[in-house]
């Protein structure tokens, strides 16, 4: 069986499902466009991996939509599927946000392709917890399967460590997004402001987001200029350095629910000050998430003052643990095979 995994690249997920397969003997391709770059593993790119810088052009969507008809199964990503499912191929709907929680629910031309898209899937796979209430309002529960996001353990695991020059008490890495509406970054930074009076602490953030500027002025506001750093965006594989050198990371504080930063923290064995909404994950997952879970400013100062470098340690070896028998490309790939054999395709 030849399988093609497509669509817009975001978050590296249909990167690293193919690549998953592909680790568990699958004959698979990745057709993907240029939202994120993908992982830095150029000697694998000839074999498998097609992957557009630009927009595609009306020849080369008919060239990407004349091979994709040579595959036996197409698992779409991103929206890809409003396109997929006209090519007469058998095809699963992975659901990345908002093509299954916004797009749906709109009355035009792409609301109604991706509702119709949704009803001819042969499954409807998720790795968001928060999806669920979704997936009931579109009656999709009895096709639709959660599996975790697959994590390269291996490289978040093994990765060089960047040092962070000084004596500090905890090194933490928010490297989120900022965006305060939706990942609440500004309560973040005033339960630091308030911790950091009581700790000598380094806060390290990215230089990315449409609040970025808001999150510069809070920080003079709140006086702690000279415990913040930020730092510009980098390649995946200097990210999993950064990752490596910090005791701490902080992710979002309001969508409840896990992203890229929280698993890439955990799978690097850093533990993680998240809001996720912890009976939604429970129907999810077979054991407890262990994330130090908070949304309010005195939640995650309370965490904060609470912490040191030992039990960070402590912490994160459990977190590690946890993602590498729920995320691993091993334990996903497994899951993956599992769902193609039970559609009589594997």
């Amino acid at each position: 069986m030849k399988i093609a995994h497509v669509g817009k690249n975001l978050a590296n997920v249909p990167y690293s499902f193919c690549k998953a397969s592909r680790q568990a003997g699958l004959d698979a391709d990745a057709y993907i466009g240029a939202i994120s770059n993908p992982a830095e593993d150029p000697e694998e790119y000839p074999g498998w991996l097609h992957y557009s810088k630009g927009k595609l052009t009306s020849f080369s969507k008919f060239s990407l939509l004349k091979s994709l008809r040579s595959y036996d199964l197409l698992h779409t990503y991103a929206g890809a599927s409003k396109y997929a499912q006209f090519l007469g191929k058998p095809f699963i709907f992975y659901a990345t946000g908002s093509d299954l929680h916004e797009i749906p629910y709109q009355s035009g031309i792409s609301g109604a392709l991706m509702r119709r898209s949704l009803k001819k899937a042969k499954k409807v796979l998720f790795s968001n917890a928060n999806l669920l209430r979704d997936i009931s309002a579109f009656n999709l529960k009895e096709k639709s399967v959660f599996i975790p996001q697959p994590m390269d353990t291996q490289s978040y695991g093994s990765a060089k460590p960047e040092i962070f020059k000084g004596d500090y008490d905890l090194v933490v890495f928010h490297p989120t997004r900022q965006h305060w509406r939706m990942k609440g970054n500004d309560v973040f930074l005033r339960a630091f402001a308030r911790a950091s009076k009581k700790k000598k602490m380094l806060l390290l953030m990215h230089e990315w987001g449409d609040d970025l500027q808001n999150s510069r002025q809070l920080v003079k506001q709140l006086g702690i200029g000279a415990s913040v750093r930020f730092l510009p965006l980098t390649t995946l594989h200097s990210f999993y350095s950064r990752m490596a050198g910090v005791d701490l990371v902080a992710d979002q504080f309001v969508l409840g629910s896990m992203g890229l930063v929280t698993l890439g923290a955990m799978a690097a064995g850093k533990p993680v000050i998240v809001s996720i909404d912890e009976k939604t994950h429970r129907s999810c997952y077979p054991d407890k998430v262990p994330v130090l879970n908070a949304s309010t400013e005195e939640e995650i100062y309370q965490l904060l003052i609470s912490l040191n470098k030992s039990k960070c340690s402590e912490l994160g070896k459990a977190a590690q643990a946890w993602i590498l028998k729920n995320h691993s490309y091993s334990a996903v790939s497994s899951q993956l095979i599992g769902i193609y054999k039970e559609l009589g395709l594997c």
